[in-house]
């Protein structure tokens, strides 16, 4: 997690500290200087897989973001601010609102933005890049801009995000996926309810897409196995066989499946010229015989008949 406050500056140099920390951010923003010099900023931020996480408490001032910040800016997401204490004036695209403690209000980083904190500011923000909030069922945008944490999904969303703020220096590489999406899926629940029947997905199903992936990504690995997978993962071996308990193929014939349909996709290809041994190889077959054995068992033929009827 890293931290940054202006106690740590010099006296009168507070603000301009601040200013050069958000002009050259991911997100950018051009700030006006405050009438008072006793500014103070203590600003804490951590990532959940590609989610950004801060938790700011900050003295009055405003900003905005023009055409030329959202220029500059590295990629585009939707951010979502979590009011614990103050107050603030908020407009995007001349959409105005006020927030107060125990609103939160989604922003696209793609809009022309500004901000005018009335008093002392505590508050959460998430920032989601849109290839991460499109890919997970893709097509949904936020339909509304502000809801209320003290109730509901949104209440629900707030405890997910500060709890994951605070232990995200304690979660391995799959936990922290894990509560991405699951984050994700509950901004995508608060902020796009014009979606007709959108529901959260529940964190066993995406468990499982991250299962899936890591063992497509991971074909070549002869150990490949339910116990290298569930260490990889950080889940037990029983929990992992639990997760294709309801699925079509068990964890092994689900492996064995990727497997053969990658074989098969090569075997296709007119221009690998590369040996059956090799392809085979390739996706974690190390001997010939076996893999001779599972490929017509799969597919009714052999692996040289299967190439020659693609030719």
């Amino acid at each position: 997690m890293y931290r940054w406050s202006t106690v740590d500056q010099p006296t009168g140099q507070a603000y301009d500290a601040w200013h050069s920390q958000m002009t050259e951010s991911a997100v950018p923003w051009q700030l006006d200087r405050p009438s008072s010099d006793s500014f103070s900023m203590d600003f804490s931020s951590a990532a959940i897989g590609s989610i950004g996480m801060t938790n700011s408490q900050f003295s009055s001032c405003e900003g905005y973001r023009s055409k030329r910040e959202i220029q500059r800016s590295e990629d585009a997401y939707y951010s979502v601010q979590f009011m614990i204490d103050g107050h603030e004036n908020v407009s995007s695209n001349e959409h105005r609102d006020v927030l107060s403690p125990g609103d939160a209000y989604l922003w696209d980083s793609e809009d022309e933005f500004s901000f005018q904190t009335i008093n002392q500011i505590d508050s959460y923000s998430i920032r989601i890049p849109k290839f991460v909030f499109s890919g997970q069922r893709g097509g949904v945008e936020p339909s509304q801009r502000k809801a209320n944490i003290n109730k509901g999904v949104a209440a629900v969303l707030f405890q997910v995000v500060r709890s994951s703020f605070l232990n995200s220096g304690l979660m391995s590489p799959s936990e922290n996926h894990v509560a991405q999406d699951v984050i994700t899926s509950l901004v995508k629940t608060v902020f796009c309810a014009s979606q007709a029947d959108y529901r959260v997905e529940a964190p066993r199903k995406l468990l499982l897409q991250r299962v899936q992936n890591y063992i497509h990504n991971n074909l070549e690995d002869y150990s490949l196995s339910v116990e290298t997978v569930a260490r990889a993962q950080g889940i037990s071996q029983r929990y992992l066989h639990s997760l294709f308990s309801d699925q079509a193929l068990t964890f092994s014939g689900y492996v064995q499946h990727q497997r053969i349909e990658s074989v098969k996709r090569d075997l296709a290809n007119q221009l690998d010229k590369s040996t059956l041994t090799v392809i085979a190889q390739r996706y974690g077959f190390q001997e010939s015989s076996h893999f001779s054995r599972v490929f017509k068992r799969a597919t009714g033929i052999t692996a040289r008949d299967f190439r020659k009827s693609k030719a």
